[in-house]
């Protein structure tokens, strides 16, 4: 994608700095990042946007920025509590509506782990859930969790790819394309 007009087509027209996303296949796009900021900015996009029962799986090595985008998602959802890793206590609630869910799996090993943490109940519950290291779970992931892998390019550069199934990432589409809050694109409040 390279002009706006093209974002426009495939539903992603809030910001100049959208034209970025690069649709890979019609289940992934990715989005050039050449700074933190940039990273921030795109993650609070999408957390302007996710709705309950949203989960996310972070993917990316040590330093990738998987904390980083965490905290713009939450900034986005309309948090305003400081965000950092979950590392020791695991999970992180953060109380808003919708409840923020925030995981880090680094330190466990395998799904029976995450099954003894209680992770899964709130996978289905009425949350927006983050999960870094979510291939300790991988197992038991939802088949509907949209992954956001980022791949560090640069001390400050990053290639974030954001996949899912067809059919969720057409309904991501739609989320992306709604004004935050919920309205949606084009539509006026008489």
């Amino acid at each position: 994608m390279n002009n706006r007009s093209e974002l426009q087509n495939e539903g992603l027209t809030s910001d100049p700095w959208e034209q970025k996303f690069k649709r890979i296949s019609r289940s992934a796009w990715e989005f050039s990042s050449n700074s933190p900021e940039e990273s921030l900015e795109l993650a609070s996009f999408m957390g302007s946007r996710a709705l309950p029962g949203d989960i996310y799986a972070l993917e990316g090595g040590l330093g990738a920025g998987k904390t980083l985008f965490s905290r713009g998602f939450a900034e986005g959802l309309g948090i305003q509590q400081p965000v950092t890793s979950p590392t020791f206590p695991i999970i992180q609630e953060y109380d808003h509506e919708p409840p923020l869910y925030h995981m880090d799996l680094y330190r466990l090993s395998d799904s029976d782990d995450v099954i003894e943490t209680g992770a899964e109940e709130l996978w289905s519950g009425s949350g927006v859930t983050l999960i870094e290291w979510p291939d300790r779970a991988e197992d038991i992931l939802p088949p509907d969790c949209i992954r956001i892998r980022i791949q560090i390019d640069g001390p400050e550069r990053r290639t974030i790819r954001i996949s899912a199934s067809t059919q969720r990432m057409e309904l991501l589409e739609k989320q992306l394309s709604r004004k935050p809050g919920g309205e949606n694109p084009g539509t006026s409040a008489d």
